[in-house]
């Protein structure tokens, strides 16, 4: 019931700061986060109160508690047949959409950008740090542990979609002219890579992905932070205004120039080391661990993985060489 209640809750204080604090379209803005995810709670929620209710009318009383309700459904899984009308497939596409909106998972991502882009500087911060991980956190503690026949069915399509997710979020990133909107892309491609892992169904793979969260958190909710000071300063968040910052502000420069290199997963710093396990353990998935005939799209998948890597690199160092030290 807390995961509920803070679930919804998480949506109220964003929509405040972005509404009232925003920039010029800051309630076309608020409106469209407000909906998109108000939407998937209500599904993630009549999700979770099947699984309650199921488990209730198997023990013949009703529990709210995380670990008794996994240990309930595993001894009554919810049925993946005709006869129980699908219902664990039922619920895990309830779920998935619920959170896959707060993820969010390509193609259900349309609002973060908007979002991101119209928020004040704490509002982003907010949304890269906080919000982004409760939808796999949700992942983690009901979709995988309770739903995991419905959970191998889907792994294949939502491991596809991180994957697209990476190469999509990249190549958008790729042609913005908003250094906050650039950003805010590259978060789309950079959740591509958890939900990756995450579906990827290996262990290094689901410890990378828990990993990416809290780098992602760090280095997106940092350079959102100094996109908010180089706007204070120079009131212009286009790339094509901005140029030869590096020599007004040296120190700003060099902690955009040490988060860019996180964000990238530059070896040594944070984000390398969750990217590399996510990779690794998508190429060990490909290699050994799926269904037969599925072996080269998977391979594909992990490669298109790589490949967002690639892409990263390019369109941030391309925005730091314009922005810091380009003409001014």
């Amino acid at each position: 019931m807390l995961f509920c209640v803070f679930f919804e809750f998480a949506r109220v204080p964003l929509f405040v700061l972005v509404g009232v604090w925003g920039h010029e379209e800051r309630r076309r803005g608020a409106v469209t986060f407000f909906i998109y995810t108000l939407a998937g709670s209500v599904l993630a929620f009549l999700g979770l109160v099947t699984i309650v209710l199921w488990n209730a009318a198997h023990i013949g009383s009703i529990t709210f508690d995380i670990d008794l309700l996994t240990a309930g459904l595993a001894q009554h899984p919810l049925p993946m047949d005709a006869e129980g009308g699908y219902l664990q497939w039922l619920v895990f596409l309830a779920l998935m959409v619920g959170f896959a909106v707060k993820v969010p998972i390509f193609p259900l991502h349309t609002w973060l950008p908007l979002a991101h882009v119209e928020a004040p500087t704490g509002g982003s911060v907010d949304l890269a740090g906080v919000l982004l991980k409760i939808g796999i956190y949700g992942f983690l503690r009901f979709s995988l542990p309770m739903l995991p026949d419905a959970t191998a069915l889907a792994a294949p399509w939502l491991f596809a979609l991180g994957a697209f997710g990476i190469v999509y979020g990249a190549l958008v990133a790729l042609v913005q002219q908003d250094l906050k909107r650039l950003i805010a892309y590259s978060s789309v491609s950079h959740m591509g890579y958890v939900v990756m892992g995450l579906f990827a169904l290996e262990p290094v793979a689901i410890e990378g992905a828990n990993l990416q969260l809290i780098n992602h958190g760090l280095s997106s909710a940092g350079l959102f932070a100094l996109v908010g000071m180089l706007y204070e300063r120079f009131h212009t968040r286009s790339i094509a205004n901005l140029g030869g910052v590096a020599a007004k502000a040296p120190w700003l420069t060099a902690l955009f120039v040490l988060f860019t290199f996180s964000s990238i997963g530059l070896p040594g710093l944070n984000g390398f080391v969750g990217e590399f396990m996510i990779l690794a353990g998508s190429f060990q998935r490909a290699w050994t661990g799926v269904a037969v005939g599925l072996e080269q799209q998977y391979l594909v998948l992990a490669v298109m993985g790589v490949v967002g890597v690639v892409l990263g690199a390019w369109y941030m160092l391309w925005a730091v060489e314009r922005v810091f030290f380009g003409a001014s």
